[in-house]
């Protein structure tokens, strides 16, 4: 083993991508990182690399994007890494590869484990009308983030929360707590607590069904079925056959005698819609084929001809 132990680094989108600029900037030695394969963005299908790829490039690290990380198997080995960490990289490690590193093989998640396992941790907890989320370290084993846990890190979730601003939040404690904790890691120094099985909640990844918006639903539940998916991917209400993503809410005490999903016109906290005898402000939508706008702009545009319609 080399006298600073060689870490091969697997993640995908934007949180991993700011994990793994810490790590770099903390001196740690990544010496490759794995990422899924590039994907096309936009309406022109652009072929772009992944946030994580984007980071390593620029620090001049090699970077493997395997359709199936089974079948970089041989690449990794040839590697030694003394350790594998890994943080939203997207599919499952197989067992083979999780015992190359004499070190172990660590996963950095974002919920406080053993709640929320699964791919969309962030975004369920939002949903779910969790209190509390988190940062949790754990090793790796076959099954999805089932490992023993080494460290842990609470963050609260405001009642205002989006998938947006909760992300941030654990962004920033899972750098702190990964800089902190990595050279206990590395050197051993660590304890393992199991996971409670009779604890676990699973966090699905969101499936296009759920992004559309149903208006006759309770109104906490509406609230957080939007504020779950802001800013990606943007939930959606139909409303006179006119497709509306959903960027921006706020909650009220206000009450109303109209039906459900109705649009109630523009007030200064922005468009009323009536949920439950209450009102819910849209403070931000993307009308199809167009970009965000705040209520004001879309009202003064589009909303006077939906006024008095109702949402789907």
């Amino acid at each position: 083993m080399s006298e600073q132990p060689t870490i091969l680094y697997m993640g995908t989108p934007d949180f991993a991508a700011r994990v793994l600029s810490t790590l770099l900037q903390a001196n740690f030695h990544i010496i490759a990182v794995l990422s899924q394969p590039d994907k096309q963005v936009g309406r022109k299908k652009v072929m772009a690399p992944t946030p994580v790829k984007e980071v390593a490039l620029a620090a001049g690290l090699p970077v493997l994007q395997p359709n199936k990380i089974g079948d970089a198997y041989q690449e990794i080995q040839d590697l030694h890494p003394d350790l594998i960490l890994t943080c939203a990289y997207g599919q499952f490690v197989p067992e083979r590869i999780l015992q190359i590193p004499g070190l172990g093989s660590f996963n950095i998640h974002g919920s406080y484990l053993p709640r929320l396992r699964g791919g969309a941790p962030i975004h369920r907890a939002i949903w779910y009308g969790e209190k509390d989320s988190g940062i949790s370290i754990i090793k790796m084993v076959k099954r999805m983030d089932a490992g023993e846990i080494l460290f842990q890190e609470k963050v609260g979730i405001d009642p205002e929360e989006t998938t947006g601003t909760l992300s941030e939040k654990l962004i920033q404690c899972a750098c702190a707590l990964i800089v902190e904790k990595l050279p206990l890691i590395l050197s051993g120094d660590y304890t393992c607590i199991k996971q409670i099985e009779t604890q676990v909640t699973f966090a699905r990844n969101i499936q296009k069904r759920e992004e559309f918006i149903r208006f006759n639903t309770d109104y906490q539940t509406l609230y957080n079925h939007i504020r779950a998916l802001i800013p990606s991917p943007g939930g959606y209400g139909i409303i006179k056959d006119t497709r509306l993503k959903l960027l921006g809410i706020a909650q009220s005490n206000e009450g109303t005698d109209a039906k459900d999903g109705t649009l109630l016109g523009l007030f200064p906290q922005g468009l009323g819609v009536a949920v439950k005898n209450r009102i819910l402000y849209l403070t931000m939508v993307q009308p199809a084929g167009k970009t965000a706008m705040g209520a004001r702009e879309f009202y003064a545009g589009h909303g006077k001809d939906l006024l008095g319609a109702r949402f789907l």
